[in-house]
């Protein structure tokens, strides 16, 4: 048997399908050989309600396989079109929630079951990630979904032994006992913090008070920022908060410093 179908065969089977209204299965590569584009194509694919149907590109444009509206807080039924009945890695939804959520959402996914769905890994939504009226878009990782689009940005707690500046950033409280620059460097990252800059350490230094801030003035802090010339850093606070210098960032030389965490 001929491993592909000539085109009066195709038009056949299309014509088969028409007069008889019947479904033609094809267990072969059929190619299109017609001399004109318009000539190449299949036409008169229905909507597809099955996973094992061909979707026409009026389907394709209005994606119904992947977009629902959901309504409830808590729990959002998904209705496809053609419906799922496993879900697989990489299943991308795109929903309209109606209600937003109220706290943690399961996803109910027609015949293929349920799902949380998460904003990171381990970490379910919290009331008001969704407002009502937002485009959701979730992705499946093979046990949940995970929320990519219209998910708020929290702002995160400072932590402990800081204090928040504004929106932005936390600054320590205290100072770090002196340290050369890049194990200062070091000690913060393995707080998950950074070195300040000199432009944030300025702002928390004007607010001290306010902040409950010690020992901002009275000696060099270290900052991250370069000072314009190779292995030398920008130091701060020696007699105010708005006196800087350079030193020099390595070669035994010591200073005081402390970290920032971005909210």
């Amino acid at each position: 048997m001929s491993p592909w179908i000539p085109c009066a065969l195709l038009v056949t089977v299309l014509a088969l399908q028409s007069d008889l209204s019947a479904q033609v299965h094809i267990d072969r590569p059929i190619r299109l050989e017609g001399s004109d584009a318009a000539n190449r194509q299949v036409v008169g694919l229905r909507d597809g309600d099955g996973e094992s149907d061909a979707l026409n590109a009026g389907t394709l444009r209005a994606a119904p396989y992947r977009y629902a509206e959901v309504a409830g807080t808590t729990q959002w039924d998904v209705t496809l079109t053609p419906t799922v009945s496993e879900a697989h890695e990489g299943l991308c939804l795109l929903l309209l929630s109606n209600d937003g959520n109220s706290g943690p959402v399961i996803i109910g996914l027609s015949s293929a079951g349920s799902f949380p769905l998460l904003k990171g890994p381990g970490l379910p939504l919290q009331a008001g990630d969704v407002l009502p009226g937002e485009l959701v878009s979730a992705v499946f990782d093979g046990t949940t979904f995970q929320l990519i689009a219209a998910r708020r940005q929290d702002i995160r707690p400072c932590p402990s032994g800081s204090v928040a500046v504004n929106e932005q950033y936390c600054i320590e409280i205290a100072q770090h006992d002196t340290a050369e620059f890049d194990v200062a460097s070091i000690a913060c990252g393995q707080q998950n913090g950074r070195m300040c800059t000199w432009s944030e350490w300025w702002v928390a230094c004007n607010k001290l008070s306010t902040l409950g801030l010690q020992d901002m003035v009275g000696d060099w802090e270290w900052t991250n920022n370069a000072a314009n010339a190779d292995g030398y850093v920008r130091v701060v606070g020696q007699s105010s908060c708005t006196q800087a210098a350079t030193s020099v960032g390595w070669g035994g030389l010591q200073r005081s410093f402390r970290c920032c965490y971005r909210r």
